[in-house]
C-alpha cells in the first residue's frame, strides 16, 4: 500500500496534555501524562486549545522541546500537543546485509538457528553448554589421518570410580579402593589404587582390575596399553619375568598378564597371595 508522507511503520504519534495557568504561553517538559515534550520537526505537530485546532500562526514550534502560544492561555485551558514524528533505529545491524557489533551483545533468551563467528569466541563468564549428541566439529581442519572416522569432539568428563580386583571365580575383599578417570571423546584414562585380600583359589585362569567407569568396546581385535605403578604379593612363577596390565576389546576388566620373551599368559587366581594384595596403575581403553 502506498502512503502520502511518512509510512506508519516508520512513524510515531505522541499526545501531550497540559492544563494552563493564567497568562501561560510556553508549554514544555512533562505533560499531564508524565511524558516530556519533544519533537524533531515543528511542522509535524498539531496544537489544540480547549478542543479547537490552532493554526500555525497561533503558536511557534521551533525549539524541539516547547510550544509557545501567540496569545496567552487562560487559567485551566487545556492545551493538547500531538507530535507526529519519525523514528530512526540508529546503530543497527541489518538482517539482510549483516554488520559489526563493536560492544558487548547479550542474548537474554538464547539464539535459535545457526550462528557464525568469524574471529573467535571469548567467554568472560559462564560455560559453553553443548546439547547431548552434539559437540565441536573439526572436520574443516586439515591434517586428518586417512583412517579418520569422526572429527566431532562430543564428550569430556572427569570423576572418580571404585576399582575391584576380580578373578574368573573369586573377588577380593578391599581395604583401599580409590580411582579417578578422564574421558575424552570415546577414550578413557582410569587411574587406580587397590589394596585387599584375595581368596586362595585355583579355579580361575585370569585376574585383573574390574569396576571400570565405562565398559570396554566389544571389538576383540583392539588392544590398549596400560601401566602398572605398583604390584605386590603376586607370584610371577619361575617361567615369567614381569607383569603388565592389558585391556582388550570385549573384556570386563583390565587383565594382569605374565610376560617373558616369546610368551605371555594371564595371572591365574592361584598365583595371587591371599594377604596384602596391593597394586596401582593407569588403564587406557576405548569405551563401548
Amino acid at each position: 500500500m502506498a502512503y502520502i508522507g511518512i509510512s506508519p511503520s516508520n512513524g510515531v504519534r505522541r499526545v501531550h496534555t497540559y492544563t494552563a495557568t493564567a497568562g501561560q504561553t510556553n508549554f514544555s517538559g512533562a505533560s499531564n501524562e508524565g511524558v516530556t515534550l519533544a519533537y524533531r520537526d515543528g511542522t509535524f505537530t498539531d496544537v489544540y486549545q480547549n478542543g479547537v485546532l490552532l493554526g500555525t500562526a497561533d503558536y511557534t514550534a521551533t525549539s524541539g522541546t516547547s510550544i509557545v502560544l501567540t496569545q496567552a492561555a487562560s487559567a485551566d485551558d487545556i492545551i493538547v500537543v500531538i507530535v507526529y514524528d519519525v523514528f530512526g533505529v540508529a546503530d543497527t545491524v541489518s538482517k539482510a546485509d549483516g554488520g559489526t557489533f563493536d560492544g558487548a551483545v547479550t542474548f537474554a533468551s538464547g539464539v535459535s538457528g545457526s550462528l557464525t563467528v568469524a574471529n573467535g569466541i571469548t567467554l568472560s563468564d559462564g560455560n559453553l553448554t553443548v546439547a547431548s549428541g552434539h559437540g565441536i566439529d573439526f572436520s574443516n581442519t586439515t591434517g586428518s589421518a586417512s583412517g579418520s572416522a569422526s572429527a566431532l569432539f562430543d564428550d569430556y568428563e572427569e570423576g572418580t570410580w571404585t576399582p575391584t580386583f576380580l578373578g574368573d571365580a573369586s573377588t577380593a575383599s578391599a581395604s583401599t579402593q580409590t580411582g579417578s578417570y578422564v574421558k575424552i571423546g570415546g577414550y578413557v584414562w582410569a587411574s587406580f589404587h587397590f589394596v585387599g585380600t584375595f581368596p586362595n583359589s585355583s579355579n580361575g585362569s585370569s585376574t585383573g582390575i574390574g569396576g571400570l567407569p565405562f565398559s570396554i568396546v566389544s571389538d576383540s581385535t583392539l588392544y590398549f596399553g596400560n601401566s602398572l605403578g605398583h604390584l605386590q604379593n603376586i607370584d610371577y612363577s619361575s617361567s615369567f619375568d614381569y607383569a603388565t596390565l592389558r585391556s582388550r576389546g570385549g573384556d570386563d576388566r583390565a587383565k594382569l598378564i605374565r610376560n617373558r620373551r616369546g610368551n605371555t599368559d594371564g595371572f591365574p587366581e592361584s598365583l595371587v597371595k591371599n594377604d596384602n594384595l596391593n597394586l596401582s596403575g593407569t588403564i587406557f581403553y576405548k569405551t563401548a
